[in-house]
């Protein structure tokens, strides 16, 4: 996992077509276990940027 030096680390990221789709099923996921996610990224045009998932450093080793 990476962190970006903003007291978060990113647990998903990608920017392929269906990014989108798995970055809210993962913060879904994250958040039905107690973890809260933060997603960004998201555009209008899927594929054309980077999606990501992020937690705070503090629950990174819970989101893994």
């Amino acid at each position: 996992m990476d962190d970006l030096g903003q007291g978060m680390a990113t647990v998903f990221q990608s920017s392929g077509f269906n990014a989108e789709v798995e970055a809210e099923l993962i913060m879904g996921i994250l958040e039905s276990n107690g973890v809260r996610a933060v997603v960004s990224g998201l555009d209008t045009l899927p594929g054309a940027h980077d999606v990501l998932v992020q937690v705070s450093a503090e629950d990174e080793q819970q989101a893994q």
